[in-house]
């Protein structure tokens, strides 16, 4: 039986050298995390995405200027004798070189992705990337720079079974909710599907166009951001999950779908300048209410958007 342990991919140092390595924003702030979920390609009679665009949020809930995706790959962990980041992805080649930018692949316009990003001190490196005893599943836990806690659940692919049904769910002993591409098990008493992703003023799809991979807990703070389908075939793969332990993500996140699978209140009316001008229902969103819309709090932690590189305010 081959020993479980975390699959690394190290992004090259020359671009840390005068500066200490952090999780960044967009704008290049050192954060202690960050989430970023990219758009699918989509059209209503309210919007129409490009796949270029996506949502992001960190600790400080900030709304960010022009920039461009960087520094972060599929699976990276990186260390240097301070600090490191570890970053999961379900973004295919998500970055290219560091010092050449990022540009969606046209392949991938059509689907929603998700990355999360956490800042660790050295000092939890050993947790995060030592070795262990043979066995087919894990759990660790280890806390970010300024201390925030993550879950990690990883399991190899003798271990037969789904991550979310057999050891996410019982490990934060609470029900989930699980948005994973085209999953084929069936909804249980302690994990549901997501059907449908909604945003807010018009941004809303079915999840089938979203090859993002998350899950959050019912009840306790926990997000998790990983790498793994909930389908059959996946039984036979390893793959993990990174749950951060945070109330105000867990609830935005658990916003995404309750407005159409639990019918909560109406959501508040928008400003003209978050839709496109009449007559022109087709064309790209150019601003999503994000900001000037306060009918719930995922709308004001998930900030603006980004397309091609540019914030997209609600006017």
């Amino acid at each position: 039986m081959k020993q479980l342990f975390l699959i690394i991919g190290f992004l090259g140092y020359h671009s840390y050298t005068h500066s200490a390595i952090n999780c960044k924003s967009p704008s290049g702030k050192a954060v202690d995390w960050f989430i970023l979920y990219k758009l699918p390609r989509f059209r209503n009679d309210k919007v129409r995405t490009t796949g270029n665009e996506f949502f992001y949020m960190d600790e400080d809930n900030q709304c960010f200027k022009r920039t461009r995706a960087r520094d972060i790959s599929r699976r990276a962990l990186a260390f240097d004798k301070n600090t490191g980041f570890w970053i999961i992805s379900s973004i295919p080649r998500f970055p290219a070189k560091a010092d050449g930018g990022y540009i969606f692949a046209d392949q991938q316009l059509p689907y929603g992705q998700i990355a999360l990003c956490v800042t660790v001190l050295q000092s939890e490196k050993n947790q995060i990337v030592g070795r262990e005893q043979a066995t087919t599943s894990m759990r660790k836990h280890f806390k970010t720079k300024k201390g925030n806690s993550v879950e990690v659940f990883a399991k190899s692919a003798s271990f037969g079974k789904d991550i979310y049904d057999d050891l996410i769910s019982p490990g934060l002993n609470d029900k989930i909710h699980v948005q994973t591409w085209r999953p084929d098990l069936a909804n249980t008493n302690k994990v549901w599907n997501i059907d449908y992703i909604d945003f807010g003023n018009g941004i809303s799809y079915k999840a089938s166009l979203d090859h993002s991979k998350w899950a959050v807990a019912k009840h306790q703070p926990f997000t998790c951001i990983g790498d793994i389908n909930r389908q059959r075939t996946q039984f036979k793969r390893g793959g993990l999950s990174l749950c951060l332990e945070n109330e105000n993500v867990a609830e935005s996140f658990r916003n995404l779908y309750s407005e159409i699978e639990k019918k909560k209140l109406p959501r508040k009316t928008c400003p003209e300048s978050a839709f496109p001008p009449a007559g022109r229902a087709n064309a790209p969103v150019t601003g999503v209410g994000v900001v000037a819309c306060e009918a719930r709090p995922l709308v004001r932690r998930w900030g603006r958007t980004f397309e091609n590189g540019t914030t997209k305010d609600a006017g």
